[in-house]
């Protein structure tokens, strides 16, 4: 009875945590869209640090998810799948920064992409999860007795 509760959580953080990576990608751009009508260097860095941590975190969780249910179980599918179009979202958006002119400041667009999709409560408890499950996939089984 414990599998199918486990597996609902699954399904619950993945697309929890790919809405995250997708809503703090996108803000960056379309904040200073309306607001100033061009784009910076910043806000393409923003954009590609909430897609590629979105990314990283779905990533890891399917070997997280392997080492809870096994090879096929549809979650890893989903998420590896998200983790590639978060993915491709963060080379567009970091090859579009490198094409614009420096602005002189050394810190902060970057992790303003990565911290608001890192410390989310829903991010953190897919992070944690994948690594328990990747320990278990991970780690010799241990014999009782």
């Amino acid at each position: 009875m414990k599998r199918p509760k486990r597996s609902v959580w699954w399904w619950v953080l993945i697309p929890s945590t790919a809405l995250n990576g997708l809503i703090v990608g996108y803000f960056p751009v379309w904040l200073s869209a309306a607001m100033a009508g061009n784009y910076t260097r910043g806000d393409y860095l923003g954009a590609a640090g909430g897609y590629g941590t979105g990314a990283l975190v779905l990533l890891t969780a399917v070997p997280g998810i392997r080492g809870f249910h096994g090879p096929r179980h549809p979650a890893a599918r989903t998420a590896a799948a998200l983790a590639f179009v978060l993915g491709l979202f963060a080379a567009v958006f970091t090859l579009r920064a490198a094409r614009e002119p420096d602005s002189g400041r050394q810190i902060g667009p970057l992790e303003e992409g990565i911290f608001p999709v890192l410390f989310m409560p829903w991010t953190m408890a897919l992070l944690i999860a994948s690594l328990i499950g990747t320990y278990k996939l991970c780690a010799p089984h241990r014999r009782k007795g």
